[in-house]
């Protein structure tokens, strides 16, 4: 099958860890997905460049709160 390759995927950052050089990585979870939203690979503890990571688009991927709490 296809995988969806638009260069972003949400994921989980675990811990920040700074290399011998200064630049910074980010250790990530996240899982690359085909057209129709099926697991094709996970990603454990993945070190990441800090210019590739981006924090997340507001609550998109926050649970919804239920009315009347």
């Amino acid at each position: 099958g296809l995988i969806v390759a638009t260069g972003r995927v949400p994921g989980l950052l675990k811990r920040w860890t700074r290399s011998t050089d200064g630049r910074w990585f980010g250790r990530v979870h996240f899982k690359i997905t085909d057209w129709y939203g099926a697991v094709m690979a996970e990603h454990v503890a993945v070190l990441v460049p800090a210019s590739a990571l981006s924090p997340r688009e507001s609550d998109r991927y926050r649970p919804q709160a239920r009315e009347g709490r």
